[in-house]
């Protein structure tokens, strides 16, 4: 009885039931380059950022931590952060309120504690030590440590900036002029009192009572306690164009602006630019430490620091050209490739980020497909042409050379090495020498190729705007909804180890009329900007998966089998609906609530060490599992697969694959290489019941011995899967 117990103990530790899946963690990449408003406490610049959330950057070393929606942000568009007297740091957040970090953890404060509104545009600290933080058409809200107190009042615009005056009034700059509350009434400012704008983007009070404005179309404002003053160019102030103005400890006004700094004291205006030692003339922010040393935060070319001689800037670096990251590929050397949507691509080497653009050799800035070759080269699909990275020089394709057309949406390393890629004008095939293009003319159902994936019998498949192709390396097959397809646009396809081929479709217009598909009640538009969703094809029977079955959303731009057996799809539309992952029974669905960076979703790809790499429409986020993982088919007692071990693991010669099979049945197993591609079929065919062992000696299907480099054993038989890691040394 004993060991009955402690065999089914160990079956439920490490073979969970089917509809668990493992927890994980996230982690964001995200550019924080473009900043919104800052505070400086002691050697740390806090810093909020359009799209990167919060960041602490350590002044004297360069190093930061980033917090994203992954560590408890609502949003990584982070407007407004100032210190609380307790030192907490609080920041507004867009459209999730105001998050409070006491070193440990964030909490969020919203319009059901309290707060007027959850577009929070500034914070400040009042001199009673209550914070106090304006809205986006809200109004304003007071925080006494314990509760809070919401102003609306008639305050229908956002408010921009909060100050305190000497006799404790209280400032506010918004869209619709200027207000004053002396704790009891509220006083409003306009074009009616002698201001020449009602638009207020910035408040300061000076040591003296007076109270300074900075505006979007006319320079800077003065309010003597009658009369406005305003001063423009003509007075010398650096743009009428101003952000925030700023008091130092000699009363001193600093205005900030799109060219540049101005100054104003005794009587006049100093202007500061980028050949004075700014970093940049477009000034965001402003503030001081308690050593009168200034600070100003330049939009997106970092900090600098100003002691009233000499000016000395902290850069803040870009992971990536852009955010939006549409493609992901990882290079046989360990460095991560990220291409943009627009703007280049980025190479993450562990430590350092890297750009590359049109003018580093690149054919083009939309990076729509990266695949990396045994040799260590680096292949880029673009809206330019192909383009080839040594990791010295760049070698660049196009129609001229012999690709079929230089707009290039997919690509994939198929048999014999050579490169495939789908075009707008059809398929080509480089084999190192000769480019060899099919099209409609050749059995390509259509020419417009969107999707590419190679099968585990080293067939082809390409998705296009009319279907599905099937190349075998001498016929082609087509399927279309004729034959079960759901839609005839097929955008993504990723193929299991045994062949099962699934595919992203939609209906998309070409001929400017949306067809109805393959089914009538599916062709509603749901999260996308045409109806969609996944078709599955064993090779007999076509099964559909939409929103209705766990789909985040229909409209997929991705999809991507992890070694484990589970199927990602990523979704994208109006509002994108994050990620999908399908265990064979289960779904389960990822968003920033649990930590994407975005919910619109471009690309997924598993990296290193399983690692699930995901590029969204706001940066990277990186799933990693922290417990074990779910099997496929615990119905039986054992497993149908399971490996028994790798030995020697890491290797660098050869090494020994020992698995076990409960029954007699058709086994497959493969090697891949970290990016997902295949590198040798090691068995394919049926095969007895118990343990076996298969040499590896480190090479490919076609003789070559791979590169060093991480891999995986990935074993098939009858509905299960198993996968092990392993490394090779040369």
């Amino acid at each position: 009885m004993r060991l009955v117990r402690i065999v089914l103990f160990v079956w439920v530790v490490l073979f969970p039931l089917r509809n668990i899946f493992a927890d994980g963690r996230w982690t964001n990449y995200i550019n924080a380059n473009v900043l919104n408003d800052m505070l400086v406490h002691g050697d740390y610049i806090w810093y909020a950022s359009e799209k990167g959330g919060v960041v602490r950057l350590n002044y004297e070393d360069r190093s930061l931590i980033q917090y994203t929606t992954a560590d408890g942000l609502g949003d990584n568009r982070v407007i407004s952060i100032a210190m609380g007297p307790d030192g907490d740091i609080w920041c507004g957040v867009n459209n999730d309120g105001v998050l409070r970090y006491d070193g440990r953890t964030w909490k969020t404060y919203t319009s059901a504690d309290g707060l007027a509104g959850n577009s929070i545009y500034t914070i400040k600290l009042a001199p009673d030590k209550s914070l106090w933080f304006g809205s986006f058409g809200k109004g304003v809200s007071r925080f006494d440590g314990e509760s809070w107190t919401a102003y609306s009042v008639s305050i229908g615009y956002s408010i921009n900036g909060i100050d305190f005056g000497p006799d404790g009034d209280v400032w506010l700059a918004t869209g619709n002029g200027v207000y004053r509350f002396d704790g009891v009434e509220w006083k409003h400012f306009t074009k009616a009192d002698g201001m020449p704008v009602d638009n207020i983007y910035s408040v300061a009070v000076g040591l003296d009572g007076d109270i300074w404005c900075g505006t979007p179309e006319n320079g800077v404002l003065r309010y003597n306690g009658t009369t406005w003053t305003s001063y423009t160019t003509a007075d010398g102030l650096a743009d009428n164009y101003v952000y925030p103005v700023y008091i130092d400890a000699h009363n001193g006004v600093w205005c900030g602006s799109v060219s540049g700094l101005s100054h104003f004291t005794d009587g006049r205006w100093t202007k500061y630019t980028v050949e004075d030692g700014l970093p940049d003339n477009y000034i965001r922010s402003i503030c001081s430490t308690s050593d009168n040393v200034l600070w100003f935060g330049t939009r997106d070319r970092g900090i600098t620091r100003y002691d009233g001689k000499t000016w000395t800037t902290c850069p803040v670096d870009k992971m990536f050209p852009d955010n939006q990251i549409c493609s992901i590929a990882v290079g046989r050397d360990g460095c991560i490739w990220f291409g943009t949507c627009y703007n280049g691509v980025s190479r993450y080497d562990g430590e350092t980020w890297k750009i590359f653009t049109i003018e580093n050799g690149l054919a083009g800035n939309y990076i729509n497909a990266i695949i990396t070759k045994s040799d260590g080269s680096v292949w880029f699909g673009t809206n330019g042409g192909v383009s080839r990275f040594d990791g010295k020089t760049w070698k660049n394709y196009s129609t001229e050379n012999g690709l079929v057309d230089n707009e290039v949406h997919c690509a994939v390393i198929g048999p014999g090495n050579d490169v495939w890629f789908g075009t707008s004008g059809g398929v080509s095939k480089f084999d190192g020498t000769t480019w060899t293009n099919y099209t409609i003319e050749d059995g390509l159902v259509d020419n417009r190729v969107e999707s590419v994936a190679l099968g585990p019998d080293n067939s082809l498949w390409f998705g296009t705007h009319g279907g599905v192709s099937r190349f075998d390396g001498q016929t082609w097959t087509t399927y279309t909804y004729a034959d079960g397809l759901l839609y005839d646009t097929v955008v993504a396809i990723a193929i299991e180890g045994n062949g099962v081929a699934w595919f992203a479709t939609m209906d998309y217009p070409d001929d400017g009329e949306a067809s109805s598909g393959n089914n009538q009640a599916l062709s509603e538009k749901i999260g996308g900007m045409y109806p969609g969703g996944v078709s599955r094809f064993d090779g007999r029977t076509w099964t559909t998966y939409t929103h209705k079955n766990g789909l985040a959303l229909d409209w997929i731009s991705s999809i991507m089998i992890a070694p484990d057996g589970d199927i990602w799809f990523a979704t994208c539309g109006d509002r994108g609906g994050g990620i999908s992952r399908f265990n064979g029974d289960t779904w389960k669905t990822y968003t920033t609530a649990d930590g994407l960076a975005g919910d619109n979703v471009y690309v997924i790809v598993s990296g290193p060490d399983n690692k699930i790499y995901c590029g969204t429409w706001r940066g990277v986020s990186v799933y990693e599992e922290t417990s074990i993982t779910h099997v496929k088919n615990p119905d039986v007692l054992p497993v149908s697969c399971l490996f028994s071990g790798i030995y020697p693991n890491p290797f660098n010669s050869s090494t020994v694959i020992e698995f076990s099979l409960a029954d007699d049945n058709w086994a497959q197993l493969v090697i891949y290489s970290m990016t997902g591609q295949k590198v040798r079929t090691l068995l394919s065919g049926k095969i007895g019941p118990g343990t076996h062992s298969i040499h590896w000696d480190g090479r490919n299907d076609m003789g070559n011995v791979v590169s060093s480099g991480i891999y995986f054993a990935h074993l098939h038989s009858g509905i299960d899967t198993a996968s092990r890691k392993m490394l090779f040394i040369k």
